[in-house]
């Protein structure tokens, strides 16, 4: 299993090994020449937070144990560079691992960091979430866009699609109220305009992706996401069908699966890296 620890390792020696040669490490730094709020015409806080779900305890809490391995995780995935910059998605073998819970919190750490902007998008047909752990609306949403936004503009769907999540620079994009089927999505002639619109406004997008039940699951992950990170929950899950899985992701393209994140260890009282 890769472990993200191990990723992390290899980053920091492929760093000394570019000091040692005397080259500069590589560093991505966010445009400031138009930020997501300005080309979507949206406040930049929205509306405050008024219904509080409990599962966003990086805000509810932040000082707990468990938002300060959110933000270990963060930091950690952070430092891998291009694979969780752009399109980070995160997925799981099974359902009930806890994807949605990891991708919110994961976007809360980001968003702390002034010069982030940070989208959260649910691109899981089968059991969206995301937009009711803000209490927001469920629809229109990303499958609208994808089916033929009206007028034939991205950015005027992505206007009444994308909504404040009520915590600065983090904004959420809702499934939408058309169950279609990831790769079906992925089909669609707006995917390549849309990502270039959202290249230009986000510095992050963190898809809430389904489990990776086929081979087929593994193949439109792997093209729509740059890196992937695959969720784990401790004690309720069996080891072969996450091996499995992420053996159908690696096949496909290996340098895109970051690894593993541990969920639900001792109850809801912590949260660790796989090693």
């Amino acid at each position: 299993m890769v472990s993200i620890h191990e990723a992390l390792k290899k980053a920091k020696r492929e760093q000394l090994a570019r000091r040692r040669e005397q080259r500069p490490s590589l560093t991505i730094v966010p445009s400031q020449e138009e930020g997501a709020a300005e080309a979507l015409h949206i406040r930049p806080e929205g509306q405050p937070l008024k219904s509080l779900d409990e599962s966003l305890i990086t805000y509810i809490n932040p000082e707990s144990p468990v938002a300060c391995n959110f933000r270990s995780l963060g930091k950690v995935l952070a430092a891998l560079g291009g694979r969780c910059r752009g399109r980070f998605g995160i997925t799981s073998a099974l359902r009930g691992e806890g994807r949605t819970t990891i991708a919110t919190n994961l976007g809360l750490v980001w968003a702390e960091e002034p010069r982030e902007r940070v989208l959260l998008m649910d691109a899981d047909a089968g059991s969206p979430a995301l937009a009711s752990r803000f209490a927001l609306p469920g629809e229109p949403g990303l499958s609208e866009i994808l089916s033929g936004p009206a007028g034939g503009s991205i950015e005027e769907a992505l206007l009444s699609a994308v909504r404040p999540s009520g915590v600065p620079r983090l904004d959420v994009l809702p499934f939408g109220g058309e169950a279609v089927p990831l790769a079906q999505l992925l089909a669609s002639e707006w995917m390549q305009p849309l990502w270039e619109y959202l290249k230009r406004a986000y510095t992050r997008v963190i898809l809430d992706l389904p489990p990776v039940a086929t081979r087929e699951d593994a193949r439109a992950m792997s093209r729509v996401a740059d890196g992937l990170l695959m969720v784990v929950r401790a004690g309720a899950t069996d080891r072969r069908p996450v091996r499995r899985r992420l053996a159908w992701l690696a096949s496909v393209r290996r340098e895109s699966v970051v690894g593993c994140v541990l969920n639900g260890v001792e109850a809801k009282a912590s949260l660790s890296h796989s090693t």
